[in-house]
C-alpha cells in the first residue's frame, strides 16, 4: 500500500469519519473500506464494481451469509459473514452503506 493511501486513511480517520462495524470486523471511511476479520484489506469504494450478500464460498453453499466486495480488477474480497442471529439488521445497514457508496 503506498503512502499516499496510507495518509488519505489516517486523514479520514483523525477527521472523525470513522463508522465501525465491530461485531462485522469492518470499518468505513468516506474512501475506504477497511476489513480486518482476516488480515488487513483495504478497498476503495472508487474502485468498487459490484457488493452483493451471497450463501456460497468459492462455489460452495455455506449455512452463513457472505458479503462480497468485487473490485474493477477482478479482485474479489470476502469482507463480512452474517454468523450470528443479532447481526442481520446491521449487515443489512453495512450492506446498504457500501452499496450507497458505489
Amino acid at each position: 500500500m503506498d503512502n499516499r493511501i496510507l495518509e488519505d486513511i489516517k486523514n479520514e480517520y483523525e477527521g472523525g469519519n470513522l463508522i465501525n462495524y465491530k461485531s462485522l470486523n469492518v470499518s468505513i471511511l468516506p474512501s475506504y473500506i477497511l476489513c480486518y476479520s482476516n488480515g488487513l484489506s483495504v478497498i476503495a469504494f472508487k474502485d468498487i464494481k459490484e457488493v452483493y450478500a451471497t450463501k456460497q464460498i468459492n462455489g460452495e453453499k455455506s449455512k452463513y451469509k457472505y458479503m462480497v466486495i468485487e473490485t474493477n480488477d477482478g479482485e474479489m474480497y470476502y469482507v463480512a459473514v452474517l454468523s450470528k442471529k443479532g447481526q442481520k439488521k446491521i449487515f443489512e445497514e453495512l450492506l446498504t452503506k457500501i452499496k450507497s457508496k458505489v
